[in-house]
């Protein structure tokens, strides 16, 4: 880890010691950063603990790309999130538009059925109608006939008349025939209008159909992109609790390594008072051994001058005898 990717938050540590709340969870690993710089600062100025510095140094950095590691998951499921609900947003609206294309087809269906049998009763009257015409045609030509052949033959006026009076009937009611199939005619074409209505409308119903099978389709890739996403939240979660367990053995290790220099530093500020009051010890022996040194070489000269004087007393003796 390059030490540039987290001096720019140690720029200011006033700042950053004021910034700082310990009960903010979102603090907790830039607490830990200042710390481990403060900690690594301390090490490197002490000697016997230099040997720790990069091994601190590693756990630290162990820890860092955890850290990073785990944001970078973060984030990562809060857009797979975001991109679920907008999914589920789009799959709710294509089921209400689907809804509303069904309730469309029902009624599609329904007046298409109901133009079919208005169209099969109107045609099904002309054909009626129309041999009821037919069948009157062929009385009446029937009955001119008769009536021309009786001419010819000379029959009584009365007779003639009771024909001609059932002949002008026939026409009678032909003529309402006609009428009526006038009628059944223009009840015929509206039913051919609605029947084109009817085609207009069964494309229509195949475009809803299309549309509702679109939908449809839509629908099972939504859900197949859902049940994706959430395959990829659900490894996402996985490999963050695995880097929340680093990050706390990394932390247990951290804290280890802490309390042993914590340890460490109590042993030493021993040492050092041990040292301390030696030395005091020392120049205090050192003294003793000056003065020590002073009163022998004071003895020495005395010793020779007792020497010499002895000699001279001898020499002074010994003359004398």
């Amino acid at each position: 880890m390059e030490e540039s990717d987290y001096d720019e938050e140690n720029e200011n540590p006033d700042l950053v010691e004021e910034e700082l709340d310990p009960e903010n969870p979102q603090h907790a690993f830039a607490i830990l950063e200042r710390d481990y710089t403060k900690t690594v600062s301390e090490i490197e100025q002490n000697p016997e603990l230099v040997q720790y510095a990069e091994e601190f140094t590693k756990i630290f950095e162990a820890l860092y790309k955890s850290h990073e590691a785990e944001l970078n998951l973060k984030d990562r499921c809060e857009e797979l999130e975001a991109k679920i609900q907008e999914q589920e947003n789009l799959l709710d609206a294509a089921k209400q538009v689907a809804k509303a294309d069904g309730k469309i087809i029902n009624d599609l269906k329904e007046q298409i059925q109901n133009t079919w049998k208005m169209a099969d009763a109107a045609h099904s009257r002309e054909q009626t109608a129309q041999e009821i015409i037919d069948n009157l045609r062929k009385n009446i030509d029937s009955l001119n006939a008769e009536i021309d052949f009786k001419n010819k033959m000379g029959q009584d006026n009365e007779e003639l008349g009771a024909l001609s009076k059932h002949k002008e009937g026939l026409q009678r009611e032909r003529d309402k025939l006609v009428s009526e199939v006038a009628k059944l005619t223009e009840k015929l074409n509206n039913a051919l209008k609605l029947v084109s209505e009817v085609a207009k409308l069964t494309e229509k119903l195949n475009n809803a159909l299309s549309y509702q099978e679109e939908l449809e389709r839509r629908t099972s890739q939504a859900d197949l992109k859902i049940n994706e996403f959430a395959e990829q939240i659900e490894e996402q979660i996985s490999e963050i609790d695995r880097h929340k367990r680093a990050k706390e053995k990394l932390e247990g290790e951290i804290k280890e390594l802490q309390e042993t220099i914590d340890k460490r530093d109590h042993e030493i500020g021993n040492l050092n008072e041990i040292i301390t009051t030696n030395q005091r010890v020392v120049v205090k022996l050192e003294s003793s051994l000056k003065e020590q040194k002073i009163m022998t070489d004071k003895a020495v000269r005395d010793s020779e001058t007792i020497n010499v004087r002895f000699a001279k007393m001898q020499d002074e003796l010994d003359s004398v005898t």
